[in-house]
This record gives C-alpha cells, sequence and structure tokens, in this order.
C-alpha cells in the first residue's frame, strides 16, 4: 500500500518533494530508471537526427540542477512556437 501511494505522488511531485514527505532519501540510484527506461522505450526516437543539451543550476546555490533536451531543427523546418492557454 506504501508502495503505490509513493508511485501515486510520483505522478504529481518531483522525487525530492517526495523523499521529504516520507521521511526517505534515495540510496538506490536506479530505483525510478525502470519506469523512465519503460517509458522512453515506448517511444519513436527514429526521426530525431540531431539534440542539443544543457544544463543550468535551478536555485542560487546547491546542487540542484536542471537539464533540458531539445531536438534540433534545421531552419526549413522551423516554425513559430505554438501558444498554449495555462
Amino acid at each position: 500500500m506504501f508502495e503505490a501511494f509513493v508511485m501515486a505522488l510520483a505522478r504529481e511531485m518531483p522525487v525530492a518533494a517526495i523523499s521529504g514527505l516520507v521521511a526517505e532519501h534515495d540510496t538506490r540510484p536506479g530505483a525510478s530508471q525502470h519506469y523512465v527506461s519503460q517509458a522512453h522505450d515506448q517511444q519513436d526516437w527514429s526521426h530525431v537526427t540531431a539534440v542539443a543539451i544543457d544544463e543550468t543550476a535551478t536555485r542560487g546555490r546547491g546542487h540542484r540542477y536542471a537539464t533540458v533536451v531539445v531536438q534540433m531543427m534545421s531552419a526549413s523546418e522551423r516554425a513559430a512556437p505554438a501558444v498554449h492557454d495555462t
């Protein structure tokens, strides 16, 4: 039951926030990798020919980083970005 609760939280919250809530820390780096790999395997990446990757700190001090990966497109493929109302 506890595992189901944590997995439900994982759909809505960052892992760091969940670990604080349940007073645990990740001692097994591959614990969430199973689900990431499962989702990755279901994707069709055959059309991707080039990507750009950047990493930046998300907070002033500390060790919190965000990695951004985007698919590169040629100039002829570029279009105006879609605008989504939130």
